[in-house]
């Protein structure tokens, strides 16, 4: 018997690897199913690939990440949030369109998979970033989007980054109040990896 495609008693980490990437595989094919459906550019992407299902994941078709800093590639119509990532290697971003019913898998997800590691009680959210990530239209970038993922763990939002003319930089005053403020108390903190060593380059000079 197939394992169905969604599992709403399934704890994080308790299937066994087989039959997690039975699960997997089968997600990947229904999803693949949809997407050439509905959406056109994700069907020519691959036309080559005529079988209902993939027999195995090493053998899904892989997406350049370049296709979506250049064509608009979306399976939903309606109320769609445009997730934009950090432009690295071009002037172009990557553009993901996510509709709401996969806003509310996302935020399942993220609750799911952290309420398994440190619990479901809201403690203070330390953010290695700006404020200003998170507000109006940045709050559609990547980066804004991986902080308010945790938004529902947070009984307080603490930012200790600050503008410069060099970008964002600590705030050392900002982490130091923080840090006292939080008095030892069990807190989460996020920041993308370059930013964290960042933080962590300036308070070791």
């Amino acid at each position: 018997m197939d394992t169905p495609l969604f599992l709403p008693n399934v704890a994080p980490y308790s299937l066994s690897a087989s039959d997690k990437e039975r699960y997997l595989l089968q997600t990947l094919n229904e999803l693949r199913r949809f997407h050439r459906e509905r959406c056109p550019g994700y069907a020519l992407l691959t036309e080559d690939m005529h079988a209902d299902n993939v027999d195995r994941i090493v053998d899904y078709p892989f997406v350049p990440v370049s296709v979506f800093k250049e064509f608009d590639l979306h399976s939903s119509q309606g109320d769609l949030a445009v997730i934009k990532s950090s432009s690295t290697t071009s002037n172009s971003a990557a553009k993901i369109y996510v509709d709401k019913e996969s806003r509310k898998r996302q935020t399942r997800s993220a609750n799911l998979i952290l309420g398994d590691y440190i619990g479901h009680e809201t403690r203070p959210y330390l953010v290695f970033d700006l404020e200003s990530t998170v507000r109006g239209t940045a709050g559609f970038s990547a980066r804004g989007a991986a902080i308010m993922a945790l938004a529902h763990m947070a009984s307080e939002f603490i930012f200790v980054m600050k503008d410069s003319e060099q970008g964002p930089v600590l705030d050392t005053e900002a982490l130091k109040k923080a840090v006292d403020k939080i008095d030892g108390r069990p807190f989460i903190s996020y920041g993308f990896t370059y930013m964290l060593y960042q933080a962590h380059e300036a308070l070791r000079g």
